[in-house]
């Protein structure tokens, strides 16, 4: 792959272009998992299959946003269920972070 691949990926996977469809508001956990980043910088979801993962996530990032806490562009989920990504490997999330930093996050240039 290469980096307009991995930057179409991570926009599709993030809020800085549109919002993102957060489903069934779940309290207890965005609001356990705000707390938690107060004092770390990466937080796991894990779970079963279908669970509200990706949803709990978004919400977090999105209550984020709104406590001002972070801008958009300061913020990267990566879901690791994509098909796109099913030879995994350490370097392709290097990869895909290293996109995010040089395109999307805040005070670096931006690309189309």
């Amino acid at each position: 792959m290469d980096e307009n691949e991995f930057l179409s990926m991570i926009v599709e996977w993030n809020s800085w272009r549109k919002p993102l469809e957060t489903g069934k508001p779940r309290e207890t956990y965005t609001e356990y998992i705000t707390r938690l980043l107060e004092n770390v910088r990466i937080v796991a979801i894990t779970g079963i299959r279908r669970a509200g993962k990706s949803f709990i996530a978004r919400q977090v990032v999105n209550n984020l946003i709104k406590l001002g806490k972070y801008k958009p562009e300061d913020t990267l989920i990566i879901r690791l269920d994509d098909e796109r990504l099913l030879t995994l490997e350490y370097d392709i999330l290097l990869k895909l972070y290293q996109t995010y930093l040089d395109n999307v996050k805040t005070g670096k240039k931006k690309r189309s």
